[in-house]
């Protein structure tokens, strides 16, 4: 989940609730100026007279993409791909357990990129069958769960999500025959200025379940702090929960005050909070080396989703500060101009120990993010980045590795963010 990107220097920025209104503004100047906004703007907005049907969309006719071969998912361990291409042996990973029993492993796939035309991922519909195909390879390796929102294409990712899941699940059974593996797939209530209401947040849950094509979500999620009415939609949280619309709960963007709040509202009705997702990276440890958000969620056993694990390419060894032939073009190219040359000296070491590990760097990248106990979602709109992605599972970077490379992204003095700023 991420919406606006920008740089973070070395000076910490001011983290308050005027920081998370800016955003909220601009997100919704957007979502007001987006083309496409007409055809989606009664998902969003209360409607006048009877409540109008979703639809979900067909499924695709192209044949679906090769997925990956891998070992059956069993009820306690995921199999994940090992080798150095992210398919090939199997390895055992223990799934983890949320608070309130949800069963998750220990990496997901984001689909922020999966239906997203603003124009920061440049979606577009012929990219469909790969997304089919990332989708299946993930389900089929073990990676089940997805993490999606309403916003993301104003519903299309919605949508998108669950075609790509009636086609996995009713497409000729890989060989050899077994069955399938269902996917988690988490959402996000967007808290919108003109959304009142705890009742706006049960609506919108139904929603998302049309466009799901779903009759419960596994995890569903406030995506960012409101700049008011944030009780009324923690009520409504609640609602969703014990009405049995979804199996798990849990936030997004959350500081360590508003995460004591909201784990303390939904306490006091038998409700756990499951996770927070924030963003956490190696170019992005600020929840962790300067705010409380982290321990916080250690001692309430809400467990940390974390997006942009790759910064958002950034960490994955493609880019060169010497080199921007290759830069991916908006709003990222700028922001990659900006950070890559204080980022080198953590590139590298990356690289260094993809090859002490025979990996790749976005691997062992996103092992570290394992290594921390946090579950990172990196995104894929290309299977061979959904491939690479499985190979950062099966194995573990050592404590002294663990420890290098933290004291190197010290050194580096750079984060590179893509977010919401995290109030303390």
């Amino acid at each position: 989940m991420a919406h606006l990107s920008f740089e973070r220097t070395a000076t910490p920025l001011v983290r308050s609730s005027g920081a998370v209104a800016v955003h909220l503004l601009i997100w919704t100047a957007l979502l007001l100026l987006h083309p496409s906004w007409s055809s989606h703007l009664s998902s969003f907005v209360p409607s006048v007279g009877p409540k109008r049907k979703v639809s979900c969309g067909s499924a695709f006719q192209q044949p679906r993409a090769s997925a990956a071969a891998a070992a059956a998912a069993t009820v306690d361990a995921v199999s994940v791909a090992n080798d150095k291409a992210g398919s090939g042996i199997s390895f055992q990973e223990e799934q983890i357990t949320l608070a309130g029993g949800l069963k998750v492993p220990p990496m997901g796939v984001g689909a922020w990129q999966w239906g997203d035309s603003f124009g920061y991922w440049s979606y577009s519909p012929d990219m469909d069958p790969e997304l089919q195909g990332i989708f299946d390879t993930c389900m089929d390796s073990g990676i089940t769960l997805v993490d999606t929102a309403e916003v993301y294409g104003l519903g299309k990712s919605e949508r998108l999500l669950g075609n790509f899941e009636k086609v996995y699940l009713t497409n000729t059974p890989s060989e050899p025959p077994r069955e399938k593996t269902k996917p988690i797939v988490a959402t996000k209530f967007a808290p919108l200025p003109w959304r009142v209401g705890r009742r706006a947040v049960v609506e919108a849950c139904r929603d998302s379940l049309a466009r799901l094509g779903r009759t419960q979500i596994d995890l569903y999620q406030i995506h960012f702090p409101g700049v008011w009415q944030n009780e009324a939609y923690w009520d409504g949280l609640a609602d969703c929960y014990e009405q049995g619309l979804v199996r798990a709960v849990g936030v997004s963007n959350y500081g360590s005050d508003m995460l004591r709040k909201v784990h303390a509202k939904l306490a006091a009705r038998n409700v756990p909070l499951a996770t927070n997702q924030i963003q956490f990276s190696l170019l992005y440890r600020t929840p962790m080396e300067e705010l409380a958000v982290y321990d916080t969620c250690k001692e309430l056993n809400v467990k940390i989703l974390a997006y942009s694990p790759l910064a958002q390419g950034l960490l994955t060894g493609k880019y060169s500060a010497d080199d921007s032939s290759n830069y991916p073009k908006g709003p990222r190219r700028l922001l990659y101009r900006r950070t890559l040359p204080k980022a080198a000296p953590i590139i590298d070491r990356l690289r260094i120990l993809a090859d002490k590990y025979d990996k790749q760097p976005a691997q062992v990248a996103l092992n570290w993010c394992v290594s921390k106990g946090v579950i990172p979602i990196p995104g894929a709109s290309r299977l061979r980045q959904a491939t690479s992605n499985i190979g950062a599972l099966g194995w573990r970077l050592t404590a002294d590795d663990v420890a290098e490379l933290d004291t190197v992204a010290k050194r580096s003095n750079v984060r590179y963010g893509a977010g919401i700023p995290l109030p303390d």
